[in-house]
């Protein structure tokens, strides 16, 4: 997915400039938990508040992440 690999570089771990995966393990230590972008504000990247939304940052966040553990 495009959007995955754009967005690899666009989150930094959390108190340093340091992108996601480079030196910061934070992703990598959810392990294999579902990431869900719980609000009522938005129904495309997050889950609408109940479920129903398309979740697209989560998506993003765990490929992402499955990216990362191959490496």
């Amino acid at each position: 997915m495009c959007a995955g690999t754009a967005k690899r570089g666009t989150f930094v771990c959390s108190g340093t400039s340091r992108p996601i995966g480079v030196g910061c393990p934070i992703l990598l230590e959810t392990g294999d938990a579902k990431l869900i972008e719980h609000t009522e504000n938005d129904s495309y990247w997050g889950d609408g508040g109940d479920g129903s939304g398309k979740n697209m940052l989560g998506r993003i966040l765990m490929e992402v992440r499955a990216k990362l553990s191959e490496m």
